[in-house]
């Protein structure tokens, strides 16, 4: 299988990079077992990518293997954010 792992920017104004070649490579077209084998994928296309995917929305099912009906996930572009909703506020 020959894939193209390089990252490539589209246009670094709109922050937007072609991952399909590594997504191609490390998820696209593999058969999942379980949502650790998805994890573990995930996790490894977003180390080569050099992308962090935030889990945004999804559906709980009572399957241990699965967890989710559907899971909906948004490209913060690398960085590790946390949401407004997670943050302590400190009191005078």
């Amino acid at each position: 299988m020959s894939t193209n792992r390089s990252l490539q920017v589209v246009n670094s104004s709109e922050r937007r990079a072609d991952v399909s070649g590594i997504f191609g490579e490390v998820i696209l077209g593999r058969r999942f077992f379980s949502w650790d084998e998805f994890e573990k994928s995930l996790a490894e296309f977003q180390k080569l990518s050099c992308t962090h995917y935030v889990h945004t929305n999804s559906k709980k099912i009572p399957d241990d293997r699965f967890k989710y009906a559907y899971v909906g996930f948004k490209c913060s572009f690398g960085v590790n954010r946390t949401g407004p909703g997670l943050k302590l506020k400190n009191k005078p």
